[in-house]
C-alpha cells in the first residue's frame, strides 16, 4: 500500500469532513445548538423542532410552547412580555429549523 504525503492526507481528511458536513445525528445537531442557545432555549428548540416536524397542522404554535405553570403565576404585563419574548424566540428557531432542513434536503438531493 502506498504511503500518502502529509499534504495529501490532510486533503483527504478535509474532503471527508466536507462530505459528512450536515449529515449529523440528532444528538450532534443538539450539541451544535448548545453553542448558540442557552439551556432553557435548547429545551424550547427541541419543542419547536418536534412541533414543526409533525405532519399535523398546528394552528397556534405559541400556545403549544407556553410553560403553563410559569404563565399562571405571571401578572398581566409579565404575561404579555413572556408571550412576546416567546414569539420572537419561536420565529428565530423556526427560521433556523427551516434553514437546516433545506440544507439537509439539498445535500440529500445532491447524492
Amino acid at each position: 500500500m502506498k504511503k500518502r504525503s502529509a499534504i495529501s492526507q490532510a486533503a483527504l481528511e478535509a474532503k471527508k469532513r466536507l462530505r459528512n458536513y450536515g449529515v449529523k445525528s440528532e444528538t450532534q445537531q443538539i450539541t451544535y445548538k448548545q453553542a448558540s442557545f442557552s439551556k432553557e432555549d435548547l429545551e424550547l428548540y427541541k419543542k419547536v423542532t418536534k412541533l414543526l416536524s409533525q405532519d399535523k397542522i398546528v394552528l397556534n404554535p405559541i400556545l403549544e410552547l407556553v410553560d403553563k405553570n410559569l404563565y399562571s403565576k405571571l401578572s398581566t404585563t409579565d404575561r404579555q412580555k413572556y408571550i412576546m419574548s416567546l414569539t420572537v424566540k419561536y420565529k428565530q428557531m423556526k427560521d433556523q429549523y427551516e434553514r437546516e432542513k433545506s440544507r439537509a434536503e439539498k445535500r440529500v438531493s445532491n447524492y
